[in-house]
C-alpha cells in the first residue's frame, strides 16, 4: 500500500463550504485501490496550517503530498508549478492574522517549484478527458503560504519529496443565486482528484 496524504482547508471568508473539504471527504472514504489515504484538514491560518500539517508528515512519511484548496474564480481543476516567497492577504484568515508584503520565509528563494513532472503529469490527465489546467501562481494567500513551506521544509528536510497543490473551482451549492462564477460538480471533482493523485504516483 502506497501512503498518501490529502490535506484540505476549512471554510473560510463568505463560504460555509470548502470544496478542497467536501472533495477529500469523499476521496477519505472512496481512496483508489491500493492507496493508504491519510486526510487532515488544516486551519485557513497562517503557520498554523503548514505546523498541523508537517507533525502529520513526519509521522506518517508519506510518499506524497497532495494539497488541495479553493480557487473561487478557476473554472477548472489547477496544478500549482510553484509557490511564491510572499505573504500578501487581502482581509485576514480564519486566526485573523493580515499579512501584507511580508516574506513566507525571511531569507528564502523567491520560489519553490514542485519536483514532480507536472508537463507530463497535465499531459496525462488532459489525454485522458480531465478539466485540469497548469497555474504559475498560488495566489499570496494561506494556500500559497502553506504550500511554499511545504515544499520550503521538503527540501530542507528531505521529507515529503513529491508534493503538489491543487487548486478547485467551487461546487455548484455554493453559488448564490443569479451568481456568475464557475463552478464543478462535486463527484466530477473528486475523480479529477483521483486521477491527479495517480498521475503523481506514477
Amino acid at each position: 500500500m502506497t501512503r498518501v496524504l490529502v490535506t484540505s482547508f476549512e471554510p473560510f471568508g463568505e463560504h460555509a463550504l470548502n470544496s478542497s473539504l467536501e472533495v477529500g471527504r469523499v476521496l477519505s472514504r472512496h481512496p483508489p485501490p491500493g492507496i493508504d489515504l491519510d486526510w487532515l484538514i488544516l486551519p485557513v491560518a497562517a503557520s498554523a496550517c503548514i505546523d498541523t500539517a508537517w507533525q502529520r508528515i513526519e509521522s506518517q512519511r508519506p510518499a506524497l503530498v497532495l494539497a488541495l484548496g479553493q480557487a473561487g474564480f478557476s473554472p477548472r481543476v489547477r496544478l500549482e508549478d510553484r509557490a511564491i516567497n510572499l505573504d500578501h492577504f487581502y482581509f485576514p484568515d480564519n486566526a485573523g492574522n493580515l499579512r501584507q508584503w511580508l516574506p513566507v520565509v525571511p531569507g528564502g528563494p523567491v520560489f519553490h517549484r514542485t519536483s514532480l513532472p507536472i508537463v507530463e503529469i497535465l499531459d496525462t490527465l488532459t489525454q485522458a478527458g480531465q478539466p485540469v489546467e497548469p497555474s504559475f501562481s498560488a495566489g499570496t494567500f494561506v494556500c500559497n503560504h502553506y504550500y511554499y513551506h511545504l515544499l520550503h521544509r521538503s527540501k530542507q528536510t528531505g521529507l515529503a519529496p513529491r508534493a503538489l497543490f491543487v487548486h478547485l473551482p467551487l461546487l455548484p451549492s455554493q453559488l448564490t443565486p443569479g451568481g456568475k462564477l464557475p463552478a464543478r460538480p462535486l463527484q466530477e471533482q473528486v475523480d479529477c482528484v483521483r486521477e491527479v493523485m495517480l498521475a503523481c504516483l506514477g
